[in-house]
């Protein structure tokens, strides 16, 4: 299959399937990269809170919106 008809394919599937498919093949991509996991690593093990970044900052970088709950 090529690359062409790969993408005529996903753009065919469901929101929720390729939200799937874009976070595996960014999976695949960190894991073939070393770099990555020592740079997470370090990220997730850094108990500095003026490091850290709050959910929120992420959702509004990201334009996502959660439900409230309640």
């Amino acid at each position: 299959m090529t690359v062409v008809e790969l993408k005529k394919e996903i753009a065919a599937l469901e929101p929720d399937v390729q939200d799937e498919l874009v976070a595996y093949i960014v999976h695949l991509k960190h894991e073939r990269d070393p770099e990555y996991t020592r740079v997470l690593e370090r990220r997730l093990n850094d108990r500095n809170p003026e490091n850290w970044v709050r959910l929120e900052d992420v959702e509004r970088e990201f334009g996502y919106r959660r439900e409230t709950e309640g």
